[in-house]
């Protein structure tokens, strides 16, 4: 998945995803849900644990893949969704006249939204590594240092 969206103020945090996926179902059931981020370049790590709606049919669904581009529309047209057995490496393509214009493929799209209830930040450092825990409440953000 790829994250397309950050919202500070309602502590949320946006994904597209193919419903055929096998991640899909997992999210469809309630419960917990944690996303793991990791920059080389500047060593930091980034672990985001909440709650995750799985959203199909709503206005925004409709907005985010009217505004995608056809490139990224294209991989929900796939044949098969992703993780599914293949014969031959491009069994998954559509036939090439499918053009991809219109609304092919919107029915294998989804969003995900995950409300953030904490967030766990490590810099990865020579001179010692660094640990902070932000948890969003009903009075707010608290956070604490932890050990890496």
């Amino acid at each position: 998945m790829v994250l397309r969206g950050v919202d500070p103020q309602r502590h949320q945090t946006t994904f597209h995803t193919d419903l055929r996926s096998p991640k899909a179902a997992d999210l469809a059931k309630p419960g917990p849900a944690s996303w793991l981020f990791y920059d080389a370049t500047t060593r930091v790590q980034l672990r985001l644990r909440g709650t995750a709606e799985l959203v199909h049919r709503s206005e925004e669904v409709d907005r985010r893949w009217q505004n995608s581009r056809l490139q990224s529309q294209s991989c929900y047209r796939h044949l098969v969704g992703p993780g599914s057995h293949l014969d031959s490496p491009l069994d998954y393509l559509p036939d090439k006249s499918d053009s991809g214009a219109g609304t092919r493929g919107r029915q294998h799209f989804a969003i995900v939204v995950t409300q953030i209830i904490s967030l766990e930040w490590l810099s990865l450092h020579h001179a010692g590594h660094r640990r902070l825990r932000f948890t969003i409440g009903d009075r707010g953000v608290d956070s604490t240092w932890l050990a890496p």
